[in-house]
This record gives structure tokens, sequence and C-alpha cells, in this order.
């Protein structure tokens, strides 16, 4: 228990050191006086936030500060916004639909293909749990069982049931 604790107390004390270390980005002495990377890239934030700090350190040309181009792609903007007003166009020009239709009964012949395929369906799962049934009892026993030996005797079952009704 006190080796677990022991560990856990190394773990965070790594994560800490190595939190310190990646974001703080800590040198050791001689080096922390040369400004890392992080703090360069900051600096020339700043600078080009506030332009006048730039022209004072020299770090731009008056001309790349005055003709900033745009991040987007000028062509991919106009082609958005021309599909954007052919989309609003052409969503105008159809009439919605205030009130639904009301629902039509299905034709009979397709309420009937709906009503054996709903019957093959239960027959199918009936099949599935047959076999399910089958193979936890002769597993118990030690016997063997096929997908196709349940469904025949499940499909036996269900024809004597039907010569019975």
């Amino acid at each position: 228990m006190i080796a677990e604790k022991d560990m856990k107390f190394k773990f965070a004390r790594t994560r800490v050191w190595m939190y310190y270390v990646s974001e703080i980005s800590a040198l050791p002495p001689p080096f922390n006086l040369i400004p890392v990377d992080k703090a360069a890239m900051g600096c020339r934030w700043i600078a080009t936030r506030y332009r006048w700090i730039g022209r004072c350190l020299g770090c731009f040309d008056s001309e790349q500060i005055s003709t900033r181009r745009p991040k987007t792609n000028e062509k991919r903007r106009r082609v958005v916004i021309k599909n954007l007003i052919h989309r609003y166009f052409s969503g105008n020009e159809k009439p919605q639909k205030e009130e639904p239709d009301e629902e039509s009964d299905p034709p009979e012949d397709i309420q009937l293909k709906l009503m054996e395929v709903t019957k093959t369906l239960q027959s199918l799962q009936n099949v599935v749990k047959q076999f399910r049934r089958n193979t936890l009892k002769k597993k118990k026993d030690g016997q063997k069982t096929t997908m196709r030996d349940a469904a025949l005797s499940s499909l036996s079952r269900e024809n004597e049931f039907k010569t019975k009704l």
C-alpha cells in the first residue's frame, strides 16, 4: 500500500514538472536569459496587434502593414455567396404546402404483402429463439446443434400447429 502511494506521488510530481517544463518552458540559468520561441512569438503578436510598436521596433515595413490581405480566399468566398443566393431564391420559388395531405391507406395488395413479410419475420424470430433454447439444452447435454436442425424442428411444430387449427 505504501509502494502504491509512493508511485502515485511520483506520477503526480512528474505531471506537475512536465506541465512546468512544457508550458512555462523554464531553462537552466545560463540559457534563461535568451528569449524562447514562445516569448518571441508573443512579442511578434503584440507588435502586429499594435502596429505602432511594430513600426518603432522596425519589425515590419510600412508597405507590408498598409497592404494587408484578407485571410479568406476571395474566389471561394464568392462561390459561397453565389450558392447562398441561389439556395435562397430556389427556396422561394417552390410554394410550401401549408397543410399536409391526409394519409391515404395503402392499397390492399401492399397490405397483404406487408402482413406476409411480418409473419415471415415473426416465424424467423421464433426459429432463432428456439435455436437458442435448443443450443443451451444441448450444451448442457453435450450434443452439437446446427441452425438447420433448429429451423426444421420449429417449422415442423409450426405446421403441426396450423393443421390443428
